[in-house]
């Protein structure tokens, strides 16, 4: 089987590297952030007071009268009122979000639909090749019609995310970045992922006992032979790398394509092993189609001073997040990596070796009776499931073979979960977020600053008080050359002389004394 190309044990040990790997990505993205910030001298950036943007004026100003002052510069700005204007505008954005989600979902339904009945037309063929390939062709026609459902909709959503951030009127441009990159990715999360969701723990686990009458369109049809990795890789191969080659005709918004594809070599790495390839030979052309569309093509974008990628990082975490937990179902529930392991250990017969009678202990045996219209006589066949037989007690019920794997798997996911978990949270803690070169620079930095101070104050109290010194000296000269004047001028001018000199005396040495000793405090301090 192709399958076991992919579902084997060297999996397991795959998805846990790449599940570590992301926390080392993000660590380095950190120090690597920091190092850029430093270089560009913004690490220490703090932004008090955000100008509002040019749009919030123009367009909020012509409803709303500016009666409000803002804490920077107070002069009036528009202001919305909360309850009557904010909280509706919020309602309608959540309200179109949601038609949105479910318009994908929608669409999704309608190329399962399709791709069932793809399948039942070509297994209804006198072709021997049509109905052996029936699966495969169905599997691959059904993704490609995913790829194209999913381009249409990302030019949509992009439309919608945007018409949406205009009508809340943000104040600052930061938050009209960040309500508008949360959209976005929202919105192409589930136009992106919907269908592997859905192919990865939905078309198999969810898929009903055969010959059912209350089954659905969903619930009808499972993976064939049981086989779901097979079939999600082949959706992944098909969606990623064919968007990939999209993207090099539309342009599009360019981190927000590096978040849809770091999702897909974490979330789905252990279906898609050779999604990190693909994503590198991408990352490759792309660096070069784009260092030659800045030169020869774009203007000279405007540069923004900000120490970080802001709302992307929030993003990163939750993506690598959500790839620990995806990546445990998908071994658990999608392979057949468990079963595997619990018929070697608890219900291999003795004299077998390695997967013998693998395959006959997945099959549950059914009666032909329950399907009507055959064509060729039959009176029992059987399907990849964990029931009893048609002449049991409890017919087609689970067994209790099913129950133990069901355990088995959910104890697998605990695990694998909580060990990644720890081992990603001590990379976390070990790996500091700056680079111990630039921190001694910083730290050198610092001292040197405080020296400068330092000196520039004990400088500052040092001519203070040699002025004060000379003021004293020179009033005490003065004073006595009054005094020993006699006779020179009238008595009664003589004396008020020396009564505005004496008050002009005293008011300095009132308002110098304790300037000199808060400057002589401050030199003690310093030294």
């Amino acid at each position: 089987m192709l399958s076991r190309v992919l579902d084997n044990e060297g999996t397991v040990f795959f998805a846990i590297v790449m599940a570590v790997w992301a926390t080392i990505f993000m660590e380095m993205w950190k120090r690597e952030q920091f190092r850029l910030a430093y270089r560009w001298n913004v690490h220490e950036l703090v932004q008090v007071e955000e100008p509002p943007r040019p749009e919030f004026i123009a367009l909020v100003g012509k409803k709303f009268k500016a009666n409000r002052e803002t804490l920077s510069s107070g002069n009036p700005e528009p202001h919305i009122p909360f309850w009557s204007n904010k909280v509706p505008i919020k309602m309608f954005t959540i309200f179109i979000i949601t038609l949105s989600i479910m318009f994908s979902i929608l669409i999704l339904f309608c190329v399962i639909s399709f791709k069932i009945y793809f399948a039942y037309r070509l297994r209804s063929n006198q072709n021997e090749v049509l109905r052996q390939l029936a699966s495969l062709l169905a599997t691959v026609i059904g993704a490609v019609l995913s790829l194209f459902s999913i381009t249409f909709l990302t030019q949509v959503f992009n439309r919608v995310a945007v018409f949406l951030t205009d009508n809340e009127h943000h104040r600052t441009q930061t938050q009209y970045d960040d309500a508008l990159t949360l959209k976005l990715y929202l919105l192409q999360f589930v136009n992106m992922y919907s269908s592997i969701f859905y192919v990865a723990f939905v078309q198999g686990p969810g898929a009903g006992l055969p010959g059912d009458p209350n089954n659905s369109v969903i619930t009808q049809f499972g993976c064939d032979a049981g086989d779901c990795l097979f079939e999600l890789f082949m959706q992944m191969t098909i969606i990623m790398v064919g968007k990939q080659l999209i993207n090099f005709l539309i342009e599009n918004i360019r981190p927000l394509l590096v978040m849809i594809q770091f999702g897909f070599i974490t979330i789905f790495v252990a279906a898609f092993p050779l999604a990190p390839m693909f994503a590198l030979i991408n990352n490759i052309l792309e660096i070069r189609g784009d260092a030659k569309k800045f030169l020869n093509v774009f203007r000279r974008p405007v540069a923004t001073r900000t120490k970080d990628i802001g709302v992307w990082a929030d993003i990163l975490n939750v993506l690598a997040s959500i790839a620990v937990r995806s990546n445990a179902l998908v071994i658990a529930f999608t392979s057949q990596f468990i079963q595997r392991l619990v018929y070697t250990y608890n219900y291999r017969e003795k004299g077998l070796y390695g997967f013998d009678n693998y395959i006959n202990f997945t099959l549950s045996k059914m009666s032909c009776d329950r399907f009507e219209g055959l064509e060729t006589p039959c009176q029992a066949c059987y399907y990849p499931e964990f029931r009893e037989p048609p002449e049991s007690d409890n017919p087609y019920l689970y067994t209790k073979v099913y129950w133990n794997i069901l355990a088995v798997k959910f104890i697998f996911v605990f695990t694998f979960e909580n060990v990644v978990i720890v081992l990603t949270s001590l990379l976390a803690h070990i790996v500091p977020d700056i680079p111990g070169k630039l921190a001694v620079l910083i730290r050198r930095e610092t001292i040197l600053t405080n020296e400068i101070i330092v000196r520039a104050e004990m400088n500052k109290g040092k001519n203070a008080i040699k002025e004060l010194l000379g003021n004293f000296t020179k009033r005490a000269s003065k004073m006595t050359s009054i005094g020993r004047q006699d006779g020179q001028g009238d008595q009664k001018q003589d004396q008020e002389e020396e009564d505005d000199e004496e008050e002009n005396f005293f008011f300095d040495f009132s308002t110098g004394m304790p300037r000199m000793v808060s400057l002589l405090a401050h030199l003690s301090a310093f030294i």
